[in-house]
């Protein structure tokens, strides 16, 4: 189920990467540096969180962590399409993708760790060939359908679109797993 969760959300996600410096730019009116700086906080945010894991942070149930993460990513990308014009806007835009950059990280490594402790060695490779297959679907379809809309009602409408789509797909999701624990539960 998480990777259906991740297969889903990486369609709104993946386009992002290519609209921040269009929504520094074009919404905020701010030149390309601003958007180099947008991106390095990004980057900051995924090297936080992967020290984080990689030193202090071990967890114990990946999978919900996993979910955490993704939902992070919706919400993050919503508050980023309810920004207003603004410099003070900008400087929240810029925050709000360092944590979007952390929740990436916080919802990839627990679940690499998980497929890594789950998964038979001889399927390993077929299983990380899948998740990569996965993401590089993600950003050419995803920009098929976020470019157009984007366009037409402007680049901050995709972020909350985007956030509002991974809302609804983790909510969705994990209340697709509630109802199949409950049945086991309820059957046994």
């Amino acid at each position: 189920m998480i990777v259906i969760a991740e297969a889903l959300c990486m369609f709104f996600y993946a386009p992002l990467s290519t609209f921040y410096p269009l929504m520094t730019s074009d919404f905020f009116n701010l030149p390309a540096i601003y958007g180099g700086i947008v991106e390095t906080g990004f980057a900051v945010g995924m090297m936080g969180a992967a020290l984080l894991f990689g030193s202090v942070w071990k967890v114990k149930r990946k999978i919900a962590v996993s979910y955490i993460g993704l939902a992070g990513l919706g919400v993050t990308s919503a508050i980023c399409g309810l920004l207003p014009p603004i410099f003070a806007g900008w400087l929240i835009f810029a925050g709000t993708c360092l944590l979007m950059g952390a929740f990436g990280n916080v919802h990839s490594i627990p679940l690499i760790a998980y497929m890594q402790e789950t998964i038979a060695p001889e399927k390993m490779g077929r299983a990380f060939s899948l998740m990569a297959l996965i993401g590089s679907l993600s950003m050419p379809v995803g920009l098929l359908i976020a470019s157009p809309i984007a366009e037409k009602v402007g680049v901050r409408a995709w972020f909350l679109v985007s956030g509002i789509g991974m809302m609804v797909i983790v909510s969705g999701i994990l209340g697709i797993n509630w109802m199949r624990k409950s049945n086991r539960k309820t059957a046994l």
